[in-house]
């Protein structure tokens, strides 16, 4: 088993994203906390197209209970999904 310190950038990004998907099924509260790790697993593996679609997702959720203020969507939620 490895530990943590051992994984190269891509198994911590998977941690990463882990940490941050479970905490997605509580609600706005779960997706603010969770989209902190999501992007933490974009910036440690930024080719792997799945954390780019989660943050987008993600960012979209956030944007929509913050009500949207006729504002267009940040140049990172658009790169993103």
């Amino acid at each position: 088993m490895l530990r943590y310190e051992q994984l190269g950038s891509a198994g911590k990004a998977t941690v990463a994203a882990l940490r941050g998907a479970m905490l997605l099924e509580y609600g706005y509260t779960g997706n603010k906390l969770g989209l902190q790790f999501l992007q933490k697993a974009l910036e440690l593996d930024p080719d792997y197209w799945e954390w780019n679609l989660y943050c987008g997702k993600v960012m979209s959720r956030v944007r929509r209970v913050e009500k949207f203020r006729g504002e267009e969507p940040g140049k990172e939620e658009v790169r993103a999904s």
